[in-house]
């Protein structure tokens, strides 16, 4: 378990090494606000599943089961969002600019 633990804390470190800082529409270049978007809902998530997944690290380190087993949900469901939004990218063409905006912000705002 010790080591779970440490492999784990490990690999929050990384998530919280590529955390984006910033976003900026000017700098996209783009028309469409859906690039705009689907960016701030990727920044959401990282930041979102790097502090779960490190609450659940301190849960779990100190014998807290139950909390750090809903914290462990909460980051598998984050990821399983992740999945979907990585689902939405590749399938993009099927959709029209406005479809994907309304995803979009259904998965920004929830």
């Amino acid at each position: 378990m010790e080591s779970d633990l440490v492999e784990a804390r490990q690999r929050v470190e990384n998530i919280r090494s590529r955390l984006p800082s910033s976003i900026s529409f000017a700098d996209l270049g783009v028309r469409s606000q859906a690039p705009y978007l689907l960016l701030c809902i990727r920044a959401a998530l990282s930041w979102r599943t790097e502090e779960l997944a490190r609450c659940a690290c301190d849960a779990l380190a100190k014998d807290d089961v139950a909390s750090g087993i809903l914290l462990t949900r909460a980051v598998i469901e984050s990821a399983a969002f992740i999945w979907r939004l990585k689902e939405l990218l590749e399938d993009r063409c099927k959709y029209n600019t406005d479809d994907l905006c309304n995803t979009f912000e259904k998965m920004l705002l929830g």
